[in-house]
This record gives C-alpha cells, structure tokens and sequence, in this order.
C-alpha cells in the first residue's frame, strides 16, 4: 500500500470513527427523550388513577405492559389514557356515572395543561382498533379490527404535540399487527382447548 492509499485508508477509518460517534450520540439523545415522553404519559396515567380513584395495582400492570409494547411505548401508553377516558370506572357499579366521569377526565387533563377534547381521544381509542379477544361471559371470540394506521398517527401526534412530548416512538405497522393478531388468535385457541378439555371431564366425571 503505497503513502496515498494509507492517507486514503486512514481519512477512511477516522470518516467512520466520526459517524459512529456521531450516531451513537443521536441514540443517546433519542433515548433521552423517549424516556422523558414515557415517564410523562406514565405520570399523567397515574394521576388520572388518582383522581378516579381506580385500582392502583392493575393500572401498575397495565402501565408495565404498555412500556413493553411491540407497537412503541409512548403510542401505546397515549392510547391507555384514551382507553380511560372511554371506560373511567373503578368498577362497573359506576356505570350511571360515566358522563361525569369522564367529563373528569378532561379536567385532569385540562389542569395538567394538556389541551385536548374527548373528540380526540375517542378518535385514537378507535383508530387503534384491536386484536382478536375471547368473551369470557358469553366465551364468543369477537374478532380483530385492524388499526387505521394514518389516522391513528395523527391523532397520536396530535395529542402528543398537546402534551408537550418530546419524541413519540410510534412503530404501529401492519406487520406488526399481524403479529400480535397472530398471537392472540394462538393464546385464544389453547384457551378454549383447554376449557373444552375441562368440560369433557366434567361431563365423564357425571357420567361416572
């Protein structure tokens, strides 16, 4: 390798070196921001848990799985507060009160400075469409609805920009649908494998 190779291998090596840092730097900045956008939206659903007085523990679990989401955190998290505002019941005892509920809603969400309507968030919660689920009263399998993708993207945007987030990790694609629609359908069908294999016991167990 004569001098002007070894200077051109070198301006190389030093182009890469700077693009990594460089890259590794927007990283860093990207994950900054998404984690302050995810522990705002998950202060917001907490104080909406507050102030409805729902059920601490399972808004914590609800909370954690959102974060794992496949669908990005922040996105999914968004949708928990629009999921909130279309059932705000601690339990089903409330129900003559869901219009003063969630009326209440839009006033936490009013007093945290975040100017949105229920026009919104009801356009996110349906735009988010849904997997595939089993009745557990009437055990019928209600099929999936697949999401309006652009539109639920700007709903999303929309409210984030509302809440002042700084980055939403929004991630919602039809294949990423597909597979969480995939897997639905696989966890409903061994439930309901496994309750026809209880029945069938049951039954042999009477006819005994």
């Amino acid at each position: 390798m004569n001098n002007y190779e070894t200077r051109l291998e070198q301006a190389r090596a030093e182009r890469l070196q700077a693009n990594a840092e460089r890259l590794k730097s927007s990283v860093a900045i990207d994950n900054d921001l998404r984690k302050e956008s995810v522990e705002t939206m998950t202060a917001i659903i907490n104080k909406l848990g507050e102030e409805l007085n729902l059920d601490a523990e399972k808004l914590k679990r609800s909370i954690k799985t959102s974060r794992r989401s496949a669908y990005g955190r922040v996105p999914e998290l968004i949708t928990k507060v629009a999921s909130i505002y279309a059932w705000p019941l601690a339990d089903a005892s409330q129900i003559s009160e869901i219009d003063s509920l969630q009326e209440q809603v839009i006033d936490v969400l009013h007093s945290l400075d975040i100017d949105v309507d229920e026009e919104l968030l009801m356009d996110i919660k349906e735009a988010k469409g849904y997997t595939t689920w089993l009745d557990q009263t009437t055990f019928e399998v209600v099929e999936g609805m697949e999401p309006d993708y652009d539109n639920l993207e700007y709903h999303l945007t929309a409210f984030a920009t509302a809440a002042g987030l700084p980055v939403i990790d929004y991630k919602m694609t039809e294949a990423v649908w597909q597979r969480a629609e995939a897997k639905s359908v696989e966890r409903i069908n061994t439930e309901k494998r496994l309750a026809e294999e209880a029945l069938q016991r049951h039954n042999e167990m009477l006819g005994a």
